[in-house]
């Protein structure tokens, strides 16, 4: 039986697992408050029900099955994050209308999660008891050498920042980047079984996110230091105040997401989001690899993501990006839904993950929001230009068909108006004054844009760098 696969689980045995797991989470809670905690076990199981679980629930009550190993944790996470986000903005709300001072409290929380969860599961009783499915096989053996060595990485980015951190000693982690660096000559050697290639993806990036988030066992950063002082807000008040002015209070992926968390594992808000995110922001390398798997070949998509998770940003920004790393995972599932989505899940289906996680994406990061926009619209305007001219071939060769037909004018305008609606009645509409005087100092200053002096890009592109950097600049 398939852990990877909950989703399609005979109903039976899926509802022992899903209501033994809660019952377990429960009495640990329970345990803790009683002064008789057992180590690590309650922040596994909290993460584990948290981050999967309510996702394979809701993927039950949509009666999606046939996802394979790569799309039902994929699925499972983004609808797990997105119903946390909001299920606390819900329980927050409710809060300030029934004149409660402290809506996201730990009674509050547990008691909405404990009830929200067998209301879940009553849902997809109701929708989903009777289904028989075959799991997918599984196409590597787990004691292989391919797979302990894949597996060992993120262990050894544990271990090395440990020695990093307590002993001064980053002997470790130089190996462990040696180790990553010489893996695409293994896949282009073919020394390593295709089946091995997603659980390669995962393990290079949780790796490479662990060597750097987990050094000091403090938060750095810039806006990690804001992202921490809202959350611990939330947290400290019990409470969110939405009309706060600030761009990062209306983001649910850090003041509602990042407290839920905090409070079921009962862990501090900088274990959170240095051991928790990066592990969430590893999976969408995975998701990655399949999009580009559809259209390269395994190898080249193999390539492809490596790539991207070379780039530094990935591994030394990324980890004190707290709710940039959400939004990413949102933004990949929207392409993951509108590419790979054509033959897995039915239209009505692509069309209720596709306001899910876009609607996810406006909650978790604005800057991510815009850009997406823009995408769009110039997705639907070729789209249109092409229906016109009516060169259908090149249509079905640049967009596979049905690929694109759930992104048009409807769902743009649906996503603009959540967008512009969400973005004006929170946090004093900050995130929206915020892109107006953008666009309005690009259009002051354009003249400038080719000023070294004046563009910090420009002054990158001219100025004279070292050799090892000149290269990285000629590659980029």
């Amino acid at each position: 039986m398939c852990l990877l696969q909950l989703n399609d689980w005979p109903f039976r045995r899926f509802i022992v697992t899903t209501v033994s797991l809660l019952v377990s989470l429960d009495g640990l809670i329970l345990l803790d408050s009683l002064g008789l905690s057992v180590p690590i076990v309650r922040q596994l199981v909290a993460f584990v029900f948290l981050t999967f679980i309510l996702g394979f629930i809701i993927l039950r009550i949509l009666k999606i099955h046939n996802l394979g190993n790569i799309g039902s944790i994929l699925f499972s996470v983004g609808l797990s994050l997105s119903f946390l986000m909001w299920m606390g903005f819900f329980i927050n709300t409710l809060g300030k209308v029934l004149g409660l001072n402290n809506p996201i409290s730990a009674i509050s929380i547990i008691a909405t999660l404990n009830i929200s969860t067998l209301v879940l599961l009553y849902l997809s009783y109701v929708r989903d008891c009777n289904i028989q499915l075959d799991l997918e096989n599984r196409n590597f053996r787990i004691f292989s050498p391919s797979f302990l060595f894949f597996v060992l990485l993120p262990f050894l980015a544990i271990f090395g920042t440990y020695l990093l951190n307590n002993y001064e000693n980053n002997t470790l982690q130089l190996i462990l980047l040696l180790i990553i660096a010489v893996t695409p000559i293994t896949v282009v050697l073919d020394l390593v079984s295709e089946n091995y290639y997603p659980l390669a993806v995962l393990a290079i990036s949780m790796a490479l996110l662990y060597h750097t988030a987990l050094i000091s066992q403090y938060i750095w950063g810039a806006d990690i230091n804001y992202e921490y002082y809202f959350s611990s807000l939330v947290l400290k008040n019990s409470s969110w105040e939405p009309a706060l002015p600030r761009n990062i209070n209306a983001m649910l992926s850090v003041v509602i997401l990042v407290p839920i968390y905090s409070i079921v594992t009962n862990l501090d808000i900088v274990k959170v989001l240095k051991i928790f995110y990066p592990f969430i922001y590893s999976l969408v390398p995975l998701g990655l690899y399949w999009i580009y798997r559809e259209e390269l070949g395994a190898k080249k998509a193999f390539l492809a993501v490596f790539f991207f998770m070379s780039y530094f940003h990935f591994y030394s920004c990324m980890p004190a990006l707290a709710r940039q790393q959400i939004a990413e995972l949102f933004l990949m599932l929207l392409i993951f839904t509108i590419m790979i989505g054509r033959k897995l899940l039915s239209r009505v289906n692509k069309s209720i993950l596709l306001v899910i996680f876009s609607f996810s994406l406006v909650i978790s990061h604005y800057g991510a929001t815009y850009i997406f926009l823009l995408a769009l619209v110039i997705s639907v305007s070729v789209l249109v230009i092409l229906n016109k001219i009516q060169k259908r071939k090149i249509q079905k060769y640049l967009f596979n068909g049905e690929n694109f037909s759930l992104v048009n004018w409807n769902f743009l305008s649906l996503f603009t108006t959540f967008a512009l609606a969400w973005y004006i009645y929170t946090s004093t509409s900050t995130p929206y004054t915020a892109v107006i005087k953008i666009g309005d100092q690009i259009l002051s200053s354009i003249g400038e844009f080719f000023s070294p002096e004046a563009s910090q890009g420009m002054n990158i592109a001219m100025r004279e760098l070292p050799f090892l950097q000149n290269i990285e600049r000629w590659l980029h």
